[in-house]
């Protein structure tokens, strides 16, 4: 049983649901299991479609600006500094080998096509980043990016309820079995970026300091 759950934990983790959530078929949020160190395993993270997503924000939304660019990019990098206080440990911490074996090896063949799809890269690039990298990345950009993509914006960005709930707890559900203060901190940031996508239509690289408008 705690096996089926765990599954189901990781399937919701790695699968958009808008074609669970139509025609009032809405799933609930992930529920984890109560032990903390299970064997994580996994499917499929999504991939975006080819569908064209209504990204327009709302009109009273404050966009970027080039008067603004820079004090948001601090804001930004401020931000991102925070949530790497909480979570540069867990590169090197065999306590979290199981979490980052996810993105390593687990997701390798999807996670890197998704690269190539997403940034116009070569997968191989992508297989070069050790799992903590391919963690950082993926979890704050290209996997919100691919929700982005998948022609279902009201759903997945129509509110901030439906972020956390679709987007965002799947995987702090996943880190909530390794650590309760890196999982929040990945929380904040990430309501940090829900905030950027309704005020702008694009998802923001910490990166790389630009957004998805500009690669």
């Amino acid at each position: 049983m705690k096996k089926f759950l765990l599954l189901t934990v990781c399937a919701l983790l790695v699968f958009p649901v808008s074609s669970c959530a139509k025609k009032g078929n809405t799933p609930p949020p992930a529920k984890a299991p109560a032990n903390t160190n299970p064997a994580v395993t996994s499917t499929t993270p999504p991939v975006a479609s080819n569908t064209t997503p209504n990204t327009t924000p709302p009109s009273s939304a404050p966009a970027t600006t080039p008067d603004n660019d820079t004090e948001i990019i601090a804001e930004a990098a401020e931000r991102y500094d925070e949530f790497l206080d909480e979570i540069s440990h867990i590169e090197n911490d065999n306590a979290w080998k199981q979490f980052l074996d996810v993105y390593s090896t687990t997701w390798i063949v999807q996670t890197s096509k998704a690269y190539a799809d997403l940034s116009g890269g070569a997968e191989e690039e992508w297989r070069a980043m050790n799992g903590y990298e391919q963690f950082l990345l993926y979890e704050t950009y290209y996997r919100i990016l691919s929700y982005l993509k998948a022609g279902e914006y009201d759903l997945y960005f129509g509110n901030v309820s439906n972020y956390e709930k679709y987007v965002i707890t799947p995987t702090t559900n996943l880190m909530k079995r390794f650590g309760e203060t890196e999982a929040e901190a990945f929380r904040k940031l990430s309501l940090w970026q829900f905030d950027y996508v309704i005020a702008n239509g694009a998802v923001f690289n910490f990166i790389t300091g630009t957004d998805s408008r500009e690669q």
